[in-house]
Formats: C-alpha cells, structure tokens, sequence
C-alpha cells in the first residue's frame, strides 16, 4: 500500500496476522488488518481508494465501533474502523484521497487509531475467500495501490 489514509503519512502499530492468541476469540488466526497513526496530530481518515460507501455504520460499541465500508470499482473492500466520527453517507461517492471520517477509539479498542481492513468481493458482492482464517481480509500493506 503506497497511498496513506493520514495526509502526513502513518506509523503501523499493529501488522495483519500479528497477536494470535488475541484473535482466537473472534475465531480469526490474527490481526484481520492493520493498525494505523498517523505522524502527524492530523486525524482526518483519507479514502485509500475511490469507490461507494457501503456501509456507514455509527454504532460506538460495536467491535469496530463507528466505521465505513468503501467498495472500489477494483472489487476491494476498505474497512476503515475505530473512527471517532464518519463524515460519509450510505451510497456517497467517493474519489481517493476523500476525507471520510476522523480517527478515533470506539468499540473494541484500547487507543486512538484507524483500523484498516481490506477484502476482495466477486461481482454480485460476496467475499472472495470467507474462510481463510482472517474472514475473508487480506493484508492492506501489501496491494499494490
């Protein structure tokens, strides 16, 4: 992943696949994503790739608490998680590099950070690979956007 959801860039503080034992309760083999903070104290949250948003959902407690759902016209699927606010709407447009939301530290979470996942979807919207262990997530850093 070249682009960054932060204007200043981001530091990882957590990988995809890292802390195990963390996930097994949630049935995955690891991190289904990665975390993210920005370097600097800009916390706006960029859309990494353009796309409709899918799901805006500002639920503070749920695991992800507030978060949106992008699907890019690649067949991708941005999660983008832990959002103190969302500034989208349900069937919004949006270009890369959109403001989306602003990094926060809702539902499960110990911090402020963005949680960002990222998975592929077949053209009628079904994952592509559900079981893989990681619901069906691939690791954001490595595509090559």
């Amino acid at each position: 992943m070249k682009k960054s959801p932060f204007l200043s860039g981001f530091i990882v503080t957590q990988t995809w696949g890292e802390n195990p034992a963390s996930y097994q309760v949630f049935g995955l083999r690891g991190h289904e994503g990665v975390d993210l903070v920005p370097v600097q104290p800009t916390w706006g949250v960029h859309a990494i790739e353009g796309g409709t948003v899918i799901e805006d959902d500002d639920n503070r407690t749920a695991t992800y608490g507030n978060h949106v759902r992008v699907r890019s016209p690649s067949g991708r699927v941005w999660i983008y998680a832990h959002l103190s606010e969302n500034v989208v709407l349900l069937g919004q447009d949006l270009v890369a590099g959109q403001l989306l939301g602003i990094m926060g530290n809702t539902g499960r979470s110990s911090g402020a950070h963005l949680h960002l996942s990222v998975y592929r979807v077949a053209s009628d919207g079904r994952k592509i690979e559900p079981d893989n262990g990681y619901a069906g997530t691939t690791n954001p850093m490595a595509e090559d956007i």
